[in-house]
């Protein structure tokens, strides 16, 4: 009991020190982590209910799911520039991934993982308009995905020397992620 008081007394204490302005900002900090959790799981639970809705297909559905990964470790960028004290606010800070992997890497590792072939085929940027359009996308968030994609085509990328680079390794994603969500999916059953 003494020590529930003495909690109580130091955050008491915290509270009159820095008022209460960083139990706000950690408050907010841990109910956007549960959403983002949530939000992460709404997927795997109701994938199948709206596969059957929709009459979506697998292909599909790992679209929003691929969607979802690339926001949420877009999303740790700028959390991890806020929490960095020496950065300035000022100039580019490239977002790359663990490796570097071509598309045809990503098939190769895919086929691997899966068991079975799987390749890359390159589309036109009109056609990946194109797609995404018909997937009933927001026209301003095509546009930049395209311009994101044009500018990857003429080497945004080349050269550019990220900080250190550490995470999860697509083969490793594809492992515990991918082969899962595959083997789960309804069309699975048809393969095996």
């Amino acid at each position: 009991m003494m020590r529930s008081g003495k909690c109580r007394d130091e955050v008491s204490d915290q509270i009159e020190r820095f008022g209460v302005r960083p139990w706000i900002v950690w408050a907010t900090g841990l109910l956007a982590y549960i959403v983002a959790v949530l939000d992460r799981t709404t997927l795997g639970v109701s994938g199948l209910e709206a596969a059957d809705r929709f009459g979506a297909g697998p292909a599909v559905l790992s679209t929003f799911v691929v969607l979802q990964v690339i926001v949420y470790a877009g999303a740790q960028v700028p959390a991890g520039l806020l929490l960095d004290r020496s950065w300035t606010g000022v100039g580019s800070v490239p977002v790359l991934g663990p490796q570097d992997l071509s598309p045809d890497d990503l098939a190769r590792i895919m086929t691997e993982e899966l068991g079975r072939p799987v390749r890359y085929h390159r589309e036109s940027l009109d056609e990946l308009r194109t797609t995404m359009l018909g997937y009933g996308l927001d026209a301003a968030f095509v546009e930049g995905m395209v311009a994101m994609k044009r500018a990857k085509d003429e080497g945004l990328d080349a050269g550019v020397a990220g900080p250190a680079r550490s995470g999860t390794e697509f083969a490793q994603w594809c492992a515990h992620t991918l082969k899962p969500a595959v083997l789960a999916a309804p069309e699975a059953a048809d393969v095996h």
